[in-house]
């Protein structure tokens, strides 16, 4: 894959396993969520300011997105 787009519209699982610094905040954002693959799954064992909440529950609503599993806790950023 040559962008995490690419990626994101090929993968029917997405795990996000980051540490939470100031380049990874929303590295999931609600651009890059558009382009998640229909029916794929979302996990998030990382921090919950990894991605676009907002963004999630739209993609929930919608249906586009199977199931999510949210296991992150807001905590600042490392530096």
């Amino acid at each position: 894959m040559d962008t995490l787009n690419d990626l994101l519209a090929a993968c029917d699982l997405v795990s996000l396993h980051c540490t939470l610094t100031n380049e990874t905040v929303q590295i999931t954002n609600a651009e890059c969520l558009q382009h998640i693959k229909p029916g794929a799954f979302l996990v998030n064992t990382g921090s919950s300011p990894l991605l676009d909440d907002c963004a999630l529950k739209q993609l929930w609503i919608d249906g586009t997105i199977a199931g999510c599993a949210l296991d992150g806790v807001e905590t600042p950023p490392r530096s």
